[in-house]
């Protein structure tokens, strides 16, 4: 999230089916939150994530198997999942050769000519031939 700062997240906790429904949705929401504390100390801003609590609706692994505890499946259930609720465009990195993973001095010049705009042709705001023909081919004369 700290690479994409567009997105924001909805951050759902599970728990298992042991004790009460009440009890489990409590927990869900705690577990939630809590998640979303760790990752405010992260320097995650709190306004990009929502902490919901599912209880132990979902379950993606089996609780019990033919009545016999199922320690596994339950810890499979015991869960969080992050699902992008948001994605502002206007504040989306596509590419930043500032950070240190792209200061290479070795090839250079080539990114950075891969990068330049032609500004000596003029858009006439006719779309590209790949977006009039779907699936037509780069150097396809058809």
């Amino acid at each position: 999230m700290q690479d994409n700062p567009s997105v924001s997240v909805e951050i759902r906790s599970y728990t298992d089916n042991k004790g009460e429904d009440a009890y489990n949705d409590e927990l869900s929401v705690k577990r939630a939150q809590a998640v979303m504390a760790y990752m405010s100390t992260k320097n995650i801003d709190r306004g990009r994530m929502v902490a919901r609590g599912e209880g132990e609706k979902n379950p993606i692994a089996p609780n019990d198997i033919k009545g016999k505890d199922n320690p596994t499946g339950r810890q499979y259930n015991r869960r969080t999942e992050f699902r992008i609720i948001g994605d502002l465009p206007e504040k989306r990195i596509i590419y930043d050769m500032n950070r240190p993973e792209y200061i290479d001095k070795s090839g250079t010049e080539e990114r950075n000519k891969n990068l330049q705009i032609n500004n000596d042709v003029e858009d006439d705001g006719t779309p590209p031939d790949s977006d009039v023909r779907p699936g037509s081919h780069v150097g396809d004369d058809k």
